[in-house]
Protein backbone atom coordinates (compact mmCIF):
# COMPACT_ATOMS: atom_id res chain seq x y z
CA UNK A 1 0.00 0.00 0.00
CA UNK A 2 1.92 2.88 -1.60
CA UNK A 3 -0.15 5.21 0.22
CA UNK A 4 0.45 3.91 3.90
CA UNK A 5 4.00 4.38 3.29
CA UNK A 6 3.90 7.17 1.80
CA UNK A 7 1.74 8.81 4.72
CA UNK A 8 4.56 11.09 6.48
CA UNK A 9 5.19 12.49 3.19
CA UNK A 10 1.46 13.24 1.92
CA UNK A 11 0.91 14.77 5.35
CA UNK A 12 4.29 17.10 5.68
CA UNK A 13 3.12 18.31 1.34
CA UNK A 14 -0.35 18.77 2.91
CA UNK A 15 0.58 20.87 5.66
CA UNK A 16 2.86 22.99 3.57
CA UNK A 17 -0.49 23.83 1.00
CA UNK A 18 1.40 22.29 -1.87
CA UNK A 19 0.62 21.09 -4.58
CA UNK A 20 1.52 17.15 -5.52
CA UNK A 21 1.55 14.05 -7.39
CA UNK A 22 2.61 10.87 -5.63
CA UNK A 23 4.03 8.88 -9.24
CA UNK A 24 3.11 5.29 -7.31
CA UNK A 25 -0.40 6.68 -7.06
CA UNK A 26 -1.11 8.94 -9.77
CA UNK A 27 0.93 7.15 -12.75
CA UNK A 28 -2.07 6.64 -15.01
CA UNK A 29 -3.24 10.27 -14.58
CA UNK A 30 -0.10 11.31 -17.62
CA UNK A 31 0.23 10.18 -20.77
CA UNK A 32 3.00 8.02 -22.42
CA UNK A 33 1.86 4.95 -20.09
CA UNK A 34 1.90 2.96 -22.87
CA UNK A 35 4.94 3.81 -24.26
CA UNK A 36 7.07 3.42 -20.81
CA UNK A 37 5.16 -0.17 -20.87
CA UNK A 38 6.52 -0.76 -24.41
CA UNK A 39 10.36 0.44 -23.45
CA UNK A 40 9.90 -1.78 -20.34
CA UNK A 41 9.07 -4.79 -22.42
CA UNK A 42 12.45 -4.50 -23.77
CA UNK A 43 14.27 -6.23 -20.73
CA UNK A 44 12.96 -9.08 -18.80
CA UNK A 45 13.93 -7.77 -15.33
CA UNK A 46 11.68 -4.40 -16.01
CA UNK A 47 9.21 -6.93 -17.24
CA UNK A 48 9.30 -9.00 -13.44
CA UNK A 49 9.34 -5.79 -11.55
CA UNK A 50 6.47 -4.14 -13.12
CA UNK A 51 4.38 -7.71 -13.08
CA UNK A 52 4.93 -7.37 -9.48
CA UNK A 53 4.00 -3.81 -9.30
CA UNK A 54 7.50 -2.81 -8.44
CA UNK A 55 8.03 1.27 -9.63
CA UNK A 56 10.93 0.77 -12.03
CA UNK A 57 13.66 3.12 -11.92
CA UNK A 58 13.68 2.74 -16.00
CA UNK A 59 9.73 4.35 -15.31
CA UNK A 60 11.24 7.08 -13.18
CA UNK A 61 12.75 9.86 -15.41
CA UNK A 62 10.15 9.21 -18.25
CA UNK A 63 7.16 9.99 -15.59
CA UNK A 64 9.23 12.62 -14.35
CA UNK A 65 9.55 14.05 -17.81
CA UNK A 66 5.68 13.14 -18.73
CA UNK A 67 4.31 15.16 -15.54
CA UNK A 68 6.51 18.15 -16.18
CA UNK A 69 5.78 18.20 -20.01
CA UNK A 70 1.97 17.29 -19.33
CA UNK A 71 0.62 21.20 -19.53
CA UNK A 72 -0.90 20.49 -15.93
CA UNK A 73 2.41 21.89 -14.50
CA UNK A 74 2.59 25.41 -15.50
CA UNK A 75 6.52 25.82 -17.16
CA UNK A 76 7.55 28.14 -14.52
CA UNK A 77 6.23 26.52 -11.45
CA UNK A 78 8.79 25.23 -8.79
CA UNK A 79 8.99 21.29 -9.01
CA UNK A 80 10.30 19.13 -6.55
CA UNK A 81 11.47 15.21 -7.39
CA UNK A 82 11.37 13.41 -4.01
CA UNK A 83 11.57 9.76 -2.77
CA UNK A 84 8.08 8.85 -1.30
CA UNK A 85 8.88 6.32 1.03
CA UNK A 86 11.48 8.20 3.35
CA UNK A 87 11.16 12.06 2.77
CA UNK A 88 9.73 14.68 4.61
CA UNK A 89 9.05 18.54 4.20
CA UNK A 90 9.31 20.66 6.67
CA UNK A 91 9.15 24.35 5.43
CA UNK A 92 6.78 26.52 3.53
CA UNK A 93 6.47 26.47 -0.02
CA UNK A 94 7.32 30.12 0.47
CA UNK A 95 11.15 29.54 1.91
CA UNK A 96 11.49 26.05 -0.51
CA UNK A 97 11.22 28.76 -3.03
CA UNK A 98 13.57 31.40 -1.42
CA UNK A 99 16.24 29.17 -0.64
CA UNK A 100 15.94 27.44 -4.15
CA UNK A 101 16.87 30.99 -5.85
CA UNK A 102 19.91 31.46 -3.41
CA UNK A 103 21.47 29.00 -5.34
CA UNK A 104 21.35 30.41 -9.13
CA UNK A 105 20.99 27.39 -10.89
CA UNK A 106 18.83 25.88 -13.36
CA UNK A 107 18.31 22.59 -11.18
CA UNK A 108 19.38 22.16 -7.49
CA UNK A 109 20.40 18.58 -6.51
CA UNK A 110 20.62 17.30 -2.71
CA UNK A 111 24.34 16.02 -2.35
CA UNK A 112 25.37 13.14 0.29
CA UNK A 113 28.78 11.72 1.53
CA UNK A 114 28.84 8.87 -0.87
CA UNK A 115 28.71 8.30 -4.63
CA UNK A 116 26.59 5.43 -5.00
CA UNK A 117 25.98 3.47 -6.68
CA UNK A 118 29.64 1.44 -6.67
CA UNK A 119 29.92 2.00 -10.39
CA UNK A 120 32.46 2.80 -12.98
CA UNK A 121 32.31 6.37 -12.34
CA UNK A 122 33.46 5.78 -8.87
CA UNK A 123 36.07 2.83 -9.40
CA UNK A 124 37.85 5.94 -11.98
CA UNK A 125 37.64 8.45 -9.31
CA UNK A 126 38.72 6.83 -6.64
CA UNK A 127 41.59 5.02 -8.00
CA UNK A 128 43.19 8.30 -9.36
CA UNK A 129 42.53 7.27 -13.56
CA UNK A 130 40.17 10.70 -13.45
CA UNK A 131 39.53 13.87 -11.80
CA UNK A 132 36.62 14.20 -9.74
CA UNK A 133 34.13 15.46 -11.88
CA UNK A 134 31.80 16.69 -9.17
CA UNK A 135 32.51 20.45 -8.05
CA UNK A 136 34.42 21.43 -5.08
CA UNK A 137 32.50 21.37 -1.42
CA UNK A 138 33.51 22.52 1.93
CA UNK A 139 32.04 19.93 3.32
CA UNK A 140 32.14 16.03 2.68
CA UNK A 141 28.24 16.11 0.88
CA UNK A 142 29.60 15.99 -2.64
CA UNK A 143 27.55 13.82 -4.41
CA UNK A 144 24.63 14.42 -6.34
CA UNK A 145 21.57 12.19 -5.40
CA UNK A 146 18.61 11.79 -6.96
CA UNK A 147 16.12 11.43 -3.93
CA UNK A 148 15.69 14.97 -3.76
CA UNK A 149 16.24 17.56 -6.48
CA UNK A 150 14.36 20.54 -7.07
CA UNK A 151 13.88 22.96 -10.80
CA UNK A 152 11.26 25.22 -12.76
CA UNK A 153 9.05 22.67 -14.53
CA UNK A 154 10.78 24.07 -18.35
CA UNK A 155 14.55 23.80 -16.96
CA UNK A 156 13.60 19.99 -15.65
CA UNK A 157 12.19 19.28 -19.05
CA UNK A 158 15.47 20.64 -20.81
CA UNK A 159 17.37 18.41 -17.83
CA UNK A 160 15.97 15.47 -19.35
CA UNK A 161 15.43 16.12 -22.68
CA UNK A 162 19.30 16.74 -22.77
CA UNK A 163 19.89 13.39 -20.58
CA UNK A 164 17.71 12.19 -23.55
CA UNK A 165 20.37 13.33 -26.29
CA UNK A 166 23.57 12.53 -25.09
CA UNK A 167 23.12 9.31 -24.45
CA UNK A 168 21.43 8.48 -27.21
CA UNK A 169 24.45 9.34 -29.00
CA UNK A 170 26.37 6.97 -27.69
CA UNK A 171 29.36 9.55 -25.27
CA UNK A 172 32.16 7.69 -24.11
CA UNK A 173 29.88 7.91 -20.62
CA UNK A 174 26.61 6.11 -22.11
CA UNK A 175 26.19 4.28 -18.67
CA UNK A 176 21.91 4.82 -18.95
CA UNK A 177 18.63 5.27 -20.45
CA UNK A 178 17.02 8.07 -18.21
CA UNK A 179 14.31 8.30 -20.74
CA UNK A 180 14.49 4.64 -21.79
CA UNK A 181 14.37 4.88 -25.57
CA UNK A 182 17.73 3.20 -26.22
CA UNK A 183 19.11 0.35 -24.06
CA UNK A 184 22.53 1.20 -24.09
CA UNK A 185 25.10 -1.55 -22.61
CA UNK A 186 27.23 -0.25 -20.01
CA UNK A 187 31.12 -0.69 -20.82
CA UNK A 188 31.65 -2.21 -17.20
CA UNK A 189 30.36 -5.73 -16.77
CA UNK A 190 32.31 -6.51 -13.80
CA UNK A 191 31.24 -8.22 -10.60
CA UNK A 192 28.11 -7.19 -9.07
CA UNK A 193 26.51 -5.77 -12.36
CA UNK A 194 22.84 -6.38 -13.42
CA UNK A 195 20.77 -5.15 -15.93
CA UNK A 196 18.47 -2.90 -13.59
CA UNK A 197 21.46 -0.70 -12.91
CA UNK A 198 21.44 0.79 -16.01
CA UNK A 199 18.39 2.56 -15.31
CA UNK A 200 19.32 3.87 -12.10
CA UNK A 201 18.94 7.36 -11.92
CA UNK A 202 21.77 8.07 -9.46
CA UNK A 203 23.90 7.06 -12.00
CA UNK A 204 22.29 9.15 -14.28
CA UNK A 205 23.39 12.28 -12.46
CA UNK A 206 26.54 10.45 -11.81
CA UNK A 207 27.17 10.29 -15.82
CA UNK A 208 25.90 14.08 -16.11
CA UNK A 209 28.10 15.60 -14.22
CA UNK A 210 31.00 13.31 -15.25
CA UNK A 211 30.53 14.45 -18.97
CA UNK A 212 30.28 17.64 -17.75
CA UNK A 213 26.90 18.63 -18.74
CA UNK A 214 26.25 20.28 -15.96
CA UNK A 215 28.30 23.05 -16.52
CA UNK A 216 29.09 23.54 -20.53
CA UNK A 217 26.63 26.17 -21.33
CA UNK A 218 24.53 24.30 -23.44
CA UNK A 219 22.41 23.88 -20.20
CA UNK A 220 20.80 23.44 -17.63
CA UNK A 221 23.29 24.07 -15.46
CA UNK A 222 23.01 21.83 -11.95
CA UNK A 223 24.58 22.66 -8.32
CA UNK A 224 24.87 20.74 -5.66
CA UNK A 225 23.38 21.49 -1.96
CA UNK A 226 26.89 21.22 -0.32
CA UNK A 227 25.50 22.75 3.13
CA UNK A 228 21.95 20.74 3.17
CA UNK A 229 20.67 24.73 3.16
CA UNK A 230 17.61 22.77 0.99
CA UNK A 231 18.03 19.13 0.82
CA UNK A 232 19.18 17.16 3.78
CA UNK A 233 20.41 13.52 3.09
CA UNK A 234 20.39 11.86 6.13
CA UNK A 235 22.59 8.54 5.22
CA UNK A 236 25.62 8.21 7.34
CA UNK A 237 24.86 11.55 9.08
CA UNK A 238 22.74 10.60 12.22
CA UNK A 239 25.11 12.09 14.52
CA UNK A 240 24.75 15.55 12.72
CA UNK A 241 21.07 15.46 12.83
CA UNK A 242 18.71 17.08 15.75
CA UNK A 243 15.14 17.25 16.16
CA UNK A 244 13.66 20.87 17.40
CA UNK A 245 10.27 21.23 17.21
CA UNK A 246 8.68 20.89 13.44
CA UNK A 247 11.92 21.08 12.26
CA UNK A 248 16.02 19.36 11.67
CA UNK A 249 19.13 21.13 12.24
CA UNK A 250 21.85 19.82 10.90
CA UNK A 251 25.51 20.33 12.51
CA UNK A 252 28.36 21.83 9.83
CA UNK A 253 31.01 21.50 12.93
CA UNK A 254 34.27 20.14 12.38
CA UNK A 255 34.79 18.52 15.70
CA UNK A 256 32.03 15.86 14.82
CA UNK A 257 34.17 14.71 11.90
CA UNK A 258 35.33 11.11 12.94
CA UNK A 259 39.05 10.72 13.68
CA UNK A 260 38.93 6.86 12.36
CA UNK A 261 37.54 4.25 10.93
CA UNK A 262 36.26 4.93 7.29
CA UNK A 263 35.31 7.86 7.28
CA UNK A 264 38.87 9.44 9.11
CA UNK A 265 39.98 12.10 7.28
CA UNK A 266 36.95 14.33 6.67
CA UNK A 267 37.11 17.72 6.54
CA UNK A 268 34.30 20.48 7.22
CA UNK A 269 34.89 23.86 6.49
CA UNK A 270 31.22 24.75 5.91
CA UNK A 271 31.24 28.72 6.77
CA UNK A 272 28.25 28.29 9.33
CA UNK A 273 27.77 26.36 12.06
CA UNK A 274 24.35 24.74 11.39
CA UNK A 275 22.20 24.41 8.61
CA UNK A 276 18.02 24.09 8.68
CA UNK A 277 16.89 22.35 5.63
CA UNK A 278 13.39 22.58 4.03
CA UNK A 279 13.67 18.64 3.19
CA UNK A 280 15.08 15.98 5.24
CA UNK A 281 15.56 12.08 3.48
CA UNK A 282 16.90 8.80 4.66
CA UNK A 283 18.47 6.46 2.47
CA UNK A 284 20.66 3.57 3.02
CA UNK A 285 22.03 3.45 6.11
CA UNK A 286 19.58 6.12 7.68
CA UNK A 287 16.37 4.38 6.61
CA UNK A 288 16.61 2.21 9.87
CA UNK A 289 16.29 5.87 11.67
CA UNK A 290 13.20 7.21 9.56
CA UNK A 291 10.17 5.92 11.52
CA UNK A 292 11.90 7.78 14.54
CA UNK A 293 12.48 10.55 12.76
CA UNK A 294 8.93 10.73 10.68
CA UNK A 295 7.38 10.31 13.87
CA UNK A 296 8.77 13.10 15.69
CA UNK A 297 8.38 15.46 13.20
CA UNK A 298 4.84 15.07 12.42
CA UNK A 299 3.74 14.91 16.09
CA UNK A 300 5.54 18.11 16.85
CA UNK A 301 4.17 19.90 13.40
CA UNK A 302 0.22 18.62 14.80
CA UNK A 303 1.13 20.07 18.42
CA UNK A 304 2.34 23.16 16.96
CA UNK A 305 -0.72 23.35 14.76
CA UNK A 306 -2.81 22.64 17.57
CA UNK A 307 -1.51 25.20 20.02
CA UNK A 308 -1.61 27.88 16.58
CA UNK A 309 -5.55 26.72 16.68
CA UNK A 310 -5.94 27.10 20.24
CA UNK A 311 -4.03 30.72 20.34
CA UNK A 312 -6.47 32.09 17.47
Amino acid sequence: DWRAKCAPLIFSLERAHVDYVVGYLNESHFPGRARRHLECLKERECVDRERRGIFNNMNKFIWAYDVVTSGAVHPQSLVVFADCTDAYLMCSARELEAKFETFGSDIVHASEYNMWPYDRTRKLVFRHLVPNPYPESPTPLRYGNTGQYAGRAHNVARYFARMRAEWETGTPWSWCCPVGVRYLKPDYRGRGWNVSDCFNDQRCIHTFVSAGFHKDGRGPTVKFDHMFDLFCSAAKMIVRLEVRGDRVHFNLRQELAPARGRNRGQVWNAPKPESQPCWVHFPGSAKPYWPQYSAALMQAAKERDAARVATQ
